[in-house]
C-alpha cells in the first residue's frame, strides 16, 4: 500500500488556494473565520468568481452562471445573510398564474402557446402514469404517494443526509446506484410519476440526461428537502420552488472578498507544484503572471480548480490521485446573453426546449426581467440561453447551434452580446462509483498537505460546494484545533 503523509492545517499555517472560483473563495472565507489569516488565492483568469458572473442591464441582473436558489440552499442563504444581506430573493414566477412556453424544436412556431406551468407539469406526470387511465386529481395523489416513497428510500440509503457528500451506501445499494441510471432507478421503485420532476431537477439544470448519468447523482442532488419543495411547488396550493437574486450571484462573492479582505492574484498560470511530501520544506508553487515568472511558498495547499488541470503540474502526485481524478467525466456548459425579437406567445420568463443533452442543442432560454415584472413581456428583449454538450467544441459551432435552434422556434433578429463556455458537472462513471471514488477523495483529504475541493471533489452546485467545504473543515480542521489544546 502506498504510504502518504497526512497534514492538517492550523491557524499558524500559510495556505495557498489554487482557484478563486466558488469553492476557493468560500473556503478562504471559512478559513478566515477559523483563524487562518495568511491565505493567498491564485487565479488563472482575469477575474475572481469562476462560473459566477452577473451582467447588469437597465437595472436588471443577468446571471451567466448559477441563477436559482431553492429552499434546500441553506448554506447559500446563510452566506447571503452574512455577506450580501441587501441582495433580496425574488420568487421566480414558475407557479400558478405563471406563463411558460415549451417546445421540442419540431413544432410549428405559430402553434406554440404559453400556459400555466403547474398545469403543464401535472399533465406531464399524468402522461407518465399512462395518460387516459387516471384523472388529474388522482395523478396529484399519486405524486404525493411517490414522493413519500422516494423520501423513505433516500433516507434508508443515505441516513440523515441534507447536502454535501452523502454517507457511503452499503455495497448492494452502491452497486445499484452505480449500474442504474435515473430512469431505471425510478422504474425499479415504481416512481415513474416523478420522472418529470427529475427531468426538471437533473436535465433541466445541465446534470445530464436521466438515461445516461448514474443514479447516484440523482439521489445526491435530489435530497428529501429538494424533492418535497418540488412537489409542493407543483401543487395548486403550493409555494414557489425557486427564487432569483435581485442583484445576481456575483455580489455575494464580491462581499466575501471585501469583508474577509481576501488576497487574490489574478492571471497566474501555474506551471509547477512541489508539495515536498516530508513536510520539512514549504510547498512551492511556480507560475507565470502577465509574462513574468512568479513563485509562492506555503504550508498547506488547497486545490479548488479542475483536478485534470492540476495533476500534470504536481511533482510526484500520489498513486491514489493518479488513479482517481483521471476517471472524472465532464460536460460542457455555455451561457449566452443575446437580444432578439421573440414571438408574443413566449410572454414568459422561461422557454424550455425538451431535448436530450448532446451536441450543444439549446436547452433553455430565459429573462429575469419577466420575473421582476410579473411576466409582462413589454420590452423583454434581452435573454440568457443555456446549452450543454458532452464533447467540447468551438464557441463558433456552439453559437451556430443556438442560432439555428432559436430560428426554428421563430426567434428573429438575434444579436449575441456576451458568451461564456466552461467545463461542467464533473462526475464518475459506473466502475469508479462502485470503487467508491467520491468517498476516497474525502478520505485522502490532508494527504501530502493537500485538500481537494470544488466540483472535481463534490457535486456541481453552489450550495453543494459550500456544504462540501464545511464537511472538510468540520472533519479535518476542527479536529486539528482540538488536538492542539
Amino acid at each position: 500500500m502506498e504510504k502518504t503523509t497526512v497534514h492538517l492545517p492550523t491557524a499558524q499555517n500559510k495556505v495557498i488556494i489554487l482557484g478563486a472560483g466558488v469553492a476557493g473563495l468560500h473556503m478562504a472565507a471559512q478559513l478566515r473565520q477559523r483563524g487562518i489569516k495568511d491565505i493567498v488565492l491564485l487565479e488563472k483568469s482575469d477575474r475572481a468568481g469562476g462560473k459566477v458572473e452577473t451582467i447588469h442591464s437597465q437595472g436588471v441582473a443577468y446571471d451567466m452562471g448559477p441563477v436559482l436558489i431553492t429552499s434546500a440552499y441553506r448554506h447559500v442563504k446563510e452566506a447571503l445573510r452574512q455577506y450580501c444581506p441587501e441582495n433580496r430573493e425574488i420568487p421566480r414566477n414558475m407557479g400558478r398564474k405563471t406563463r411558460y412556453a415549451i417546445t421540442n424544436l419540431t413544432s410549428d412556431p405559430s402553434t406554440l402557446e404559453g400556459g400555466d406551468y403547474v398545469d403543464w407539469m401535472t399533465a406531464e406526470m399524468h402522461k407518465a402514469m399512462g395518460g387516459t387511465h387516471s384523472s388529474l386529481s388522482k395523478t396529484t395523489w399519486c405524486v404525493l404517494k411517490a414522493a413519500w416513497q422516494y423520501l423513505k428510500i433516500h433516507r434508508r440509503i443515505f441516513p440523515n443526509h441534507r447536502d454535501g457528500l452523502p454517507p457511503r451506501p452499503n455495497t448492494t445499494d452502491l452497486t445499484l446506484l452505480a449500474q442504474q441510471n435515473t430512469l431505471q432507478f425510478l422504474q425499479q421503485h415504481n416512481l415513474e410519476v416523478l420522472t418529470p420532476l427529475f427531468d426538471e431537477a437533473q436535465t433541466g439544470q445541465g446534470y445530464g440526461s436521466l438515461s445516461d448519468v448514474p443514479a447516484l447523482y440523482a439521489l445526491w442532488w435530489t435530497t428529501p428537502t429538494l424533492i418535497w419543495a418540488f412537489v409542493k411547488s407543483h401543487l395548486p396550493w403550493g409555494t414557489p420552488l425557486e427564487t432569483i437574486l435581485e442583484h445576481g450571484y456575483q455580489p455575494l462573492f464580491e462581499g466575501m472578498i471585501q469583508q474577509e479582505k481576501l488576497e487574490i492574484s489574478l492571471n497566474v498560470d501555474i506551471t509547477h507544484i512541489d508539495r515536498n511530501h516530508s513536510g520539512a520544506h514549504p510547498i512551492h508553487v511556480e507560475g507565470i503572471q502577465n509574462g513574468t515568472k512568479v513563485s509562492y511558498n506555503g504550508d498547506f495547499l488547497i486545490c479548488a480548480c479542475p483536478a485534470e488541470d492540476l495533476l500534470p503540474l504536481i511533482k510526484e502526485p500520489s498513486q491514489r490521485e493518479q488513479e482517481i481524478f483521471p476517471q472524472l467525466q465532464t460536460l460542457v456548459a455555455t451561457s449566452t446573453l443575446f437580444r432578439a425579437q421573440v414571438p408574443q406567445h413566449y410572454w414568459t420568463n422561461t422557454v424550455l426546449l425538451h431535448n436530450p443533452i448532446g451536441n450543444h442543442r439549446l436547452l433553455v432560454f430565459r429573462t429575469p426581467k419577466a420575473d421582476l415584472n410579473n411576466n409582462r413581456r413589454e420590452d423583454n428583449d434581452l435573454f440568457v440561453a443555456y446549452q450543454y454538450g458532452e464533447q467540447d467544441t468551438t464557441l463558433e459551432e456552439i453559437n451556430h447551434t443556438m442560432l439555428q435552434n432559436l430560428h426554428e422556434i421563430g426567434v428573429k433578429e438575434i444579436r449575441i452580446e456576451h458568451c461564456r463556455k466552461h467545463r461542467y458537472f464533473p462526475h464518475f462513471g459506473r466502475q469508479a462509483i462502485e470503487r467508491g471514488y467520491p468517498w476516497e477523495i474525502f478520505a485522502m483529504q490532508g494527504h501530502n498537505r493537500t485538500w481537494w475541493i470544488g466540483s472535481s471533489a463534490c457535486f456541481e452546485s453552489v450550495n453543494e460546494v459550500f456544504a462540501y467545504n464545511k464537511q472538510v473543515l468540520d472533519t479535518y480542521f476542527v479536529a486539528t484545533e482540538r488536538k492542539s489544546i
